[in-house]
């Protein structure tokens, strides 16, 4: 099972993040191929990998992989 990740408890909908498909209450559990168990460990990725890297999420029960530079 999945243990940790980043809850989205917000999302701007004109931002990129909603755009590319997250919403609320979706866990993000790897970002960039790195494994998140937490806000800290979301921020790292973004702050090592830089915006734009594949995201995989948690929706409900089900697994998602998205990708933040999809729209362009």
């Amino acid at each position: 099972g999945i243990d940790g990740g980043a809850f989205i408890t917000s999302i701007n909908r004109d931002g990129k993040g909603f755009s590319t498909g997250l919403r609320l209450e979706d866990v993000i559990v790897e970002y960039g191929g790195q494994e998140i168990q937490n806000a800290a460990d979301l921020k790292s990725a973004i702050d090592s990998k830089g915006l734009g890297a594949k995201m995989l999420i948690l929706r409900g029960n089900q697994l998602w992989q998205i990708s933040e530079s999809r729209d362009r």
